[in-house]
Order: C-alpha cells, then sequence, then structure tokens
C-alpha cells in the first residue's frame, strides 16, 4: 500500500511539473513599423525563426505588428511586449521611452556593420547630392537600416532638409539592393542608397552592371538595425533566446531565411555598438540624447 500511494504521488508530481511548464506564459514579440508588406507578409517572413525558438525555449511565442514607437512605449509598459525587431531610428525613439537593450542583429559578409553608399547613372558621375533636389530616390529598406538614416546625414551635412520626403519629389523603397540599382539604370529612380557590400558582390558576380552606375558618395561603420529586448527580462531567458536565434541560423530553414533576406548570420551586440549610430540619431533630432 505504501509503495502504491509514493508511486501515485510521484505520478501526480509530474503532471503538476508538466502542468506548470504548459503554462509558463507566452512571450510576446513586437515587429514594429515594418515599411514593406503587409502585416500577414511580414510575419510569413519571420515564421520559422519564431516556430523554431517557440519550441527551444518551450514557450508560445505571440507575434504582433506594432505600427508605430508610441505604441509600442505604451506596449512594453504594460508588460505587453518581451522582445522584439525594428529598424534602427525606432529602436533608438523605444529606447528613450523605455528601456530597451539591443540583443543581436544580423549581418552580411560576417559583419554587423556595413557602408552605404549613394549612386547614380554612370553619365551623372561628378555630381553631389545637391543636385537631385525634386528627383526620384530609392533606398533599400527594413525600417530604414541604410536606406533613411544615411541619406538624411548626407543631407544634414549639407544642409539640406533632413526628411527624405521633403527633399526628393518620391521616395520608393525596396526589398533588395539589386532591384533598386536595375530601376536606377532603366531610369525608373534617378540615384539611391545601398550597401557597399552589394557594390563588391557586383564587382566580382556582374562587372558589366557595375559599369552602368557611379558612387557619389559613402558612409562607413553604420550598424544593422537590432533584435531587442525589455532589460528586465530575466538573464537566463534572454541568453536562452540568444543562443537559441543563432542556432537558428545554422538550420536549414534559418539558411532560407538568410538568403531571403541577403543576410548570412546573427551576431550578439551591446549598446555600446550602437553609440555611433545614437548620436548621428541625435544630430538628425531624431532623439533628444545621444
Amino acid at each position: 500500500m505504501y509503495r502504491f500511494t509514493r508511486i501515485a504521488f510521484c505520478l501526480l508530481f509530474m503532471i503538476m511539473t508538466c502542468t506548470v511548464m504548459a503554462q509558463e506564459p507566452p512571450l510576446r514579440c513586437a515587429l514594429v513599423n515594418p515599411e514593406l508588406g503587409t502585416p500577414e507578409m511580414v510575419k510569413h517572413s519571420f515564421r520559422a525563426l519564431f516556430s523554431y525558438l517557440s519550441k527551444r525555449v518551450n514557450r508560445e511565442i505571440i507575434v504582433s505588428i506594432i505600427p508605430t514607437v508610441e505604441e509600442t512605449v505604451e506596449a512594453l509598459k504594460k508588460n505587453e511586449v518581451d522582445f522584439g525587431y525594428t529598424g534602427i531610428i525606432d529602436f533608438f525613439q523605444i529606447q528613450q521611452g523605455f528601456n530597451i537593450l539591443p540583443a543581436a542583429t544580423f549581418t552580411r559578409g560576417n559583419k554587423s556593420q556595413y557602408t552605404a553608399c549613394l549612386v547614380v547613372r554612370v553619365n551623372e558621375a561628378g555630381l553631389s547630392i545637391k543636385d537631385y533636389k525634386g528627383k526620384r530616390f530609392g533606398f533599400t529598406s527594413f525600417h530604414k537600416q541604410y536606406g533613411g538614416l544615411y541619406p538624411e546625414i548626407i543631407l544634414k551635412e549639407n544642409g539640406l532638409p533632413t526628411r527624405l520626403e521633403d527633399y526628393f519629389a518620391s521616395v520608393h523603397p525596396y526589398y533588395a539592393d539589386v532591384p533598386v540599382i536595375y530601376d536606377l539604370i532603366k531610369s525608373k529612380i534617378d540615384l539611391c542608397a545601398v550597401s557597399e557590400m552589394t557594390l563588391e558582390t557586383l564587382k566580382e558576380n556582374s562587372p558589366a552592371l557595375l559599369k552602368n552606375i557611379s558612387l557619389i558618395d559613402r558612409y562607413p561603420d553604420l550598424m544593422f538595425a537590432p533584435i531587442f529586448y525589455r532589460a528586465d527580462m530575466k538573464p537566463d531567458l534572454r541568453d536562452k533566446l540568444i543562443n537559441e536565434l543563432i542556432a537558428f541560423i545554422a538550420t536549414s530553414e534559418g539558411q532560407q531565411m538568410m538568403m531571403m533576406f541577403k543576410l548570412d548570420g546573427v551576431k550578439t551586440v551591446s549598446n555600446e555598438d550602437y553609440k555611433q549610430n545614437r548620436a548621428l540619431a541625435h544630430r538628425l533630432n531624431y532623439i533628444t540624447k545621444p
């Protein structure tokens, strides 16, 4: 009888333990202000990643699209967001309203930093951004990674209106660099901002295409946008998420996701890594303090 009671107690304890684990609260991930695509398209792009993370941390992950910085800050204050991904400018603005920290960022060429370039058609070599007021501007952007912050730096340094929409006749976002370069060559736009990594790739793989364009400006050492987490997240959970995120990239689904976004990996980052970008955002009046 005693043995039976002890076995029953052990079974009951195991059931209760599993129930507690199953009732772990979900993690809430915010994708903030994705500029391109419908919410369904954006969620679909990240679906494999969140499915993998959910299984590895043994928690449901609820993904939501939050359209503005202000709404994101409020959701963080209400404890409705645990981590997320957004553009570099939005990240700094959210950080001014709530204590979030960068966890990791995607990489290209195994680098978390990039050099942004301003490119025109080859017959317009020698011109500067001052010659393109009222023209059509194209940029590769997932939350203004190197499409918004960089050209606005150049506009400011030349004493011009810093908002792209105030200076150019039209502003055209793209998912990838090559399509924007093709449209530049076809005269569908007049200049564009792309990554120097793309120009280096074209030099190796499509030198004929590269001969049709000319570089008129460049800006080095800008950071890619970060995946962020709330500073009060438990360290073990934070570390688990970051480690599993990096592990996901090694999977076949992770490699497919990297190919889709023209990326090649993930690297852990700290607040200090964004010091220069934060100072630039302050100079452009996106944030009140660097």
